[in-house]
């Protein structure tokens, strides 16, 4: 019951100083007409533009990796953007659907429902880095890395309803695009341990630990943990584009031209180097890009397997793409 103690308490309080309060009014709305004759206009402050990234960092890691970005962005534009860090998916996908923030940066899934359906557009995505020579000539190789399920040699395969896949919590897309591949049958699922970390699951795999039999990751993280090859079995199920960034398409004309050319210069990368070093590496570099087909399957993935079963989404909506 403390809650209502201090309830009541805020309560009397407020009653006793109400004859205070009525004595002051009327001698403080003559000083308040005689003032507001003479004094200024508020200043108009100005807008707060915010910039987003899933949950997948700690507070520190997503002021290195992020903050770095909206500083970056705020001296070229002008503009004050401000990197808001998120904590869990629930909160993070409410943001972008009600319109919270003006630049994301995330997977092809989200990147594909904000520029058909939310009124984002693509600005770039990590890629193999082209020429606007090649580009104009329609020559760019498109970066697509492949996603593997990932087990011990010897493992037998030739079930995996029912069996425990350690994997990030949806709607993660290696996590999506796993179920999507592997398990269409609603009646035939495996049973899914979350954990948090690619390079963590796939050695919990390699190692046989937390019951992890199966898990999905990038080739990187597989000869990471297995380096000689001699422990880790792993088949590719699907590749896909790599993550990019978004902005809404009612942002200032000027400011969209600055935020696009920014991040596709040279500068961008020492400008944001713990970003670049975590997720671009020497091979590729941030492309500006277009929604086209390669984006039909991720988001497909992400309609079917996350935002209509949680009812986010009505999937008969019509994309404006």
């Amino acid at each position: 019951m403390k809650w209502l103690y201090v309830v009541v308490s805020i309560g009397l309080s407020f009653l006793g100083g109400c004859d205070q309060i009525r004595d002051l009014t009327s001698s403080s709305n003559k000083q308040e007409s005689n003032a507001s004759a003479s004094a200024p206009a508020p200043a108009q402050t100005e807008r707060t533009y915010t910039f987003s990234a899933p949950p997948r960092e700690s507070y520190e890691d997503g002021m290195k990796q992020y903050g770095a970005i909206a500083d970056y962005l705020s001296r070229v534009t002008g503009k004050k953007i401000e990197y808001v860090h998120q904590t869990n998916w629930i909160s993070y996908l409410q943001g972008i659907k009600q319109g919270d923030y003006d630049i994301v940066f995330d997977g092809p899934h989200f990147n594909a429902w904000r520029n058909r359906y939310l009124n984002h557009e693509p600005i770039a995505r990590i890629d193999f880095p082209c020429a606007d020579t090649e580009r104009a000539a329609g020559k760019c190789k498109t970066f697509k890395p492949e996603w593997f399920m990932v087990y011990r040699e010897g493992t037998d395969t030739s079930r995996l309803s029912g069996r425990t896949f350690c994997l990030h919590a949806p709607p993660n897309f290696g996590t999506l695009s796993l179920m999507h591949t592997k398990f269409p049958d609603p009646a035939h699922q495996p049973h899914i341990k979350e954990m948090k970390g690619w390079l963590k699951m796939v050695k919990a795999v390699r190692d046989n630990t937390n019951e992890c039999e199966f898990t999905v990751s990038r080739m990187k993280h597989i000869k990471s943990a297995d380096p000689a090859g001699q422990v880790l079995a792993y088949e590719s199920f699907d590749a896909f584009v790599q993550q990019g960034f978004t902005m809404r398409r009612d942002l200032p004309a000027d400011m969209r031209a600055k935020i696009a050319a920014a991040l596709l210069s040279e500068k961008s990368g020492q400008a944001t180097a713990a970003f670049h070093k975590r997720l671009v590496s020497d091979k590729h570099a941030l492309q500006g890009y277009k929604d086209s087909s390669d984006y039909d399957k991720p988001f497909d993935i992400l309609a079917q397997q996350y935002l209509v079963p949680w009812a986010l989404f009505k999937y008969s909506a019509v994309a404006m793409r």
